[in-house]
Parts: C-alpha cells; structure tokens; sequence
C-alpha cells in the first residue's frame, strides 16, 4: 500500500476536479507518470471542455499560477514543508474556486486552473484575484504564509481556439506578467491572435463574395393542411477553400461586425433570386424565404437591394419571404415596422423568425406588419417531453390565429410532433423530419419526388385538396 508521502506525490503532480450531477470529484494520478502524460491527460480535460462550452455559447478561461520564489521557500522552511504547503495552496484553490473544472500542477511551481461556462471574459479577473487571496493567507502548522505569484491566462470564447493554443496563449501571458512584474492579467498574444483569426475571417470572406463562393442551401416548410412543400427557406453555407466549413453562426458574426454584412446580405438577395429563377423552370414555383441580419432592417439600402434583385431575375414578390428575428424588431419597433411595412407594400411576405425567445407585449404584438410567426425550434424540439413548451407553442398557435398569422413550427424532428403540430392548426412545419437543408439542386430534386404518403398514412387524418 503506498505511503502517505507517496500519495503526495502523486497529489503534486496533478489533481483533476470535474463536476459530475454537480458533484466535485478528484482524480488523482500516479506520480511515476511522466509530464508528457500529465501534459496530454491535462490538454484532454481542456479540450473537453471547450467543446462542451462552444455548443453553449459560453466561454472558457485557462489561468497559469507560477508560484513566486519556490527556491528561497525550500531553503527556509525545508522540502518536506514547502510539499506540504502547495498540497495546501491546491485544495484552498478547489474550496476557493468552486466553479472550476480543473485544479492542478502542471510543473513544480506552476499551478493550471480551468473555468469552463463563464458568463463574460472579464469574470476572469475576478478569479484572479481570488487566487491571489487565497495564496496570500495559507495557514499549516499554525503559521500564515504569504505566498507571492504571477497569474498568466488565456480564453476561448465559442471554440475558436484548441486547448494546446490556450495553453501556448496562457504560458506566454505569465511570461509577459514575469518580465513586467505586473499583478494585471496581461493577454496581448492572445487579443493578438484574435485580431489576426478575425482578419483572416474577413479577408477570406470578402474574397468569397467576390468569386461567389458562398452556398444557399434549402430546407422545405410542409403545408400541413395538403402535406405539400410549398415554399422553403435559404441557408447560407460556405465551405472555404483556406478555413475548411465554416458555420454560420461565425461567419455572419464577423460580417455583422465589419462593413461585409451590407455587401453580403445584397448579394444573398440576387443569389436567391438567381436559383428561384433556375428552380422555376423546372418545379412548381415555390415560395423562398431569405433571413435579414441584425443591421439589415436599419440600412437604408435594403429596399434598393430587394428591387434590385427581384427585378434583375424578374422574381414574383409574392413569391418571396423575408425573415426577421423578434430581437431585431424589439430594438427599435418604429423603425422596424416603418421599414417591415414598405417590404409588405411591395408584395412580399414578413415573417417573425424565432418567435417565443425575446420579450414581446401584446401591444407591439397586435400591430406588427408581418404575415406569419415562426414558432423557435426551442420549443417544438422540447414540447413532447416538456409539458409547459407544449402549452405556450399552442399558446402561440392559437394567439397568432386570433391576429391573422401563419404559423410555421421550425425543428420539427418526429412524426408525432408533425401530428400534433397538424391537429393544433399549426399551418407549416419545417424540421429534419422531413429533410435536412439541401444544395438548390438536390432541393429541387427532393421536391420532384416529394409523396405525401412518406410522412403522412390515411389513418392520419384527411389531406385537404388544394384548390386550383
């Protein structure tokens, strides 16, 4: 059976902290591992946890505590006692820092610590001086001891960087702290490396628009009353030659931060028209819906770039839907709506995209110039195992029935939510049930060989004939 000394040892090299069911549990690992092990065990929980953060939005924060003097330490107070004290350091740094994920020593003197789904970056500062506090007052045997360090750092906001990039950001941080004798988290390689990924982002984005790079990819919306695919919605994908894929989610962040986003919303309006122009020829005339940005409902160009579009492809308003997110009309609802009204003046349809997620009141709610709500997938995803997102989807249903609206559930997965969707009066549906998005070609194809009956037997209820 090891010794005590020896399973101090072991505590010396590495302690892992995970939270399991809100749990703090702690491994620890055998001593005789080498620190490339350590290394590479410490560099998987990171990793793990910039994964789970980046589908939560969220981000982490990697703190390097490189303890100041250890060798005057050791000289006064002996080995045995230093070992006992930074055994100390590490478990007042677990009781200190609760909502970490990792507490350990990644060399003798240097203590990593890991602090997955922070709320906002400059929470880290606030976690540094805690660590600070905590070392500054260890108590053992009776005696406080001030223990002096530099703190390094580096975070990784929505999985833009690797765990072995947070770690290279977070050493050359406390090497910056250590040359400038600075007890400020100093973060300049790793602003740096953000300003250099977002000028690559853009510049590679401007060069997509330019050689018409980006995709539109096409997801149906099921007219639930006849089960047919009456219109669908554009999703803008790009697949950069340098970048790999690249998700949408960024890169329309980064557009929207830049002047790219007017560049890159006027071009998205000619492209869709261009393919609705190709598809024509060869299906029914489906409706194709187009998202608006964030900035696009305030710009002054977006009735031009409408015209422009739907002019140049010579594209039936009617036949065209422009989706807004609840969000972006709350900021300002008297522009917005001025703005939403001259859309609908020219024929083409409004929706209210991720309806149920912002702060709406009956009153802007009752004068809004749209023609259809879509329900936030959120809600239709959850609904058959959560009773209340049951209800206020049809809530939802029924309110915009009352003002008007069209309804479209988008995120419906399983046969049982189109079902239910059909028998509450929802009017659309639009989810993976049916099929995922799809390149204009392939779209145009699935809507050929579209058959009712793949989704919907007799025992489901009557299909209503469309009229002529």
């Amino acid at each position: 059976m090891r010794s005590v000394k020896a399973w101090k040892l072991a505590l010396m090299d590495l302690m892992l902290m995970t939270t399991i069911n809100n749990k703090l549990t702690t491994t620890i690992l055998d001593s005789d591992k080498s620190r490339q092990s350590i290394r590479d065990q410490f560099l998987g929980c990171l990793s793990n946890d910039i994964k789970k953060a980046a589908k939560q939005k969220e981000t982490v924060a990697l703190l390097l505590v490189d303890i100041k003097q250890l060798g005057q330490l050791n000289a006064k107070f002996g080995f045995d006692y230093v070992d006992e004290l930074l055994l100390h350091a590490q478990g007042s740094l677990v009781a200190g820092l609760k909502k970490s994920s990792l507490i350990g020593r990644l060399g003798d003197n240097t203590f990593c610590i890991v602090l997955p789904a922070m709320k906002s970056p400059a929470l880290l500062t606030l976690a540094a001086d805690k660590v600070r506090r905590v070392l500054a007052s260890l108590a053992i045997g009776g005696e406080v001891v001030n223990v002096g360090c530099h703190i390094g750092a580096a975070v990784c906001q929505d999985g833009n960087a690797s765990a072995e990039q947070m770690l290279t950001l977070a050493d050359s941080s406390l090497r910056a702290a250590k040359t400038e004798q600075s007890q400020q988290l100093i973060l300049p390689d790793f602003e740096k490396s953000k300003v250099d990924a977002q000028w690559e982002m853009e510049r590679a984005l401007s060069a997509a628009l330019d050689n018409n790079d980006l995709q539109f990819h096409y997801q149906p919306k099921i007219s639930l009353a006849d089960m047919q695919p009456t219109s669908a919605e554009a999703l803008m994908r790009w697949d950069s030659k340098d970048l790999g894929p690249v998700s949408p989610d960024h890169f329309i962040a980064v557009a929207e931060k830049t002047d790219l986003i007017g560049r890159m919303s006027a071009w998205a309006l000619k492209a869709v028209a261009r393919e609705k122009s190709i598809m024509d020829r060869e299906i029914t005339p489906v409706s194709l819906a187009i998202n608006l940005s964030a900035n696009d409902i305030f710009d002054e160009n977006l009735l031009d770039w409408i015209d422009d579009a739907l002019g140049l492809w010579r594209i039936n308003p009617e036949e065209i839907t422009l989706e807004i997110t609840e969000g972006v009309i709350l900021k300002n609802p008297d522009e917005a709506f001025e703005k939403m009204q001259a859309i609908r003046d020219r024929g083409i349809r409004i929706s209210i995209d991720d309806f149920g997620t912002g702060y709406s009141s009956l009153a802007y709610f009752k004068s809004i110039p749209a023609d259809e709500l879509k329900i936030d997938k959120s809600f239709i995803i959850e609904m058959h195992k959560n009773k209340h997102d049951k209800a206020i989807v049809e809530l939802i249903i029924a309110l915009a029935k009352k003002f008007g609206l069209q309804v479209v559930a988008e995120g419906v997965e399983t046969r049982e939510a189109m079902l239910w969707l059909r028998s509450k009066g929802c009017d659309y549906a639009q989810g993976y049930y049916f099929t995922p998005p799809l390149p204009s070609a392939e779209f145009t194809k699935w809507v050929k060989d579209f058959k009712p009956d793949n989704y919907l037997s007799p025992l489901d209820g009557k299909i209503i004939e469309r009229s002529a």
